[in-house]
């Protein structure tokens, strides 16, 4: 971090948490505890990142998101929306993309 940067707050919202925890029932459900540790430590160890360099992310496929300032940080297979609001990063949703969505189309 240069002297120049500000340090976003990271704010992970109920709804993404939910997503993390049910990442991790995924991994366990198959047999793969020590997998689903590691999966769902990995994600919220990138997501730490955008305190830092919260605009990391890209446009979402999704152009009413798009509109409301939301960014879409891929992490492996798993889609991550959030948005800076002021000095505060809030994470919404952690999702497998390829899975979920047509849930991220409601």
């Amino acid at each position: 971090m240069t002297d120049y940067a500000i340090r976003t707050g990271l704010k992970i919202l109920p709804q993404a948490w939910h997503d993390l925890l049910e990442i991790g029932f995924v991994y366990s459900r198959q047999g793969k505890r020590l997998e689903a540790s590691a999966v769902t430590c990995s994600i919220v160890s990138k997501l730490k990142e955008l305190q830092d360099f919260a605009m990391l992310g890209n446009k979402t496929p999704l152009s009413s998101l798009n509109e409301k300032k939301y960014l879409m940080l891929m992490i492996d297979k798993y889609a991550c929306i959030y948005r800076k609001v002021e000095n505060t990063v809030y994470i919404y949703h952690v999702t497998e993309l390829q899975r979920d969505y047509p849930k991220l189309m409601k």
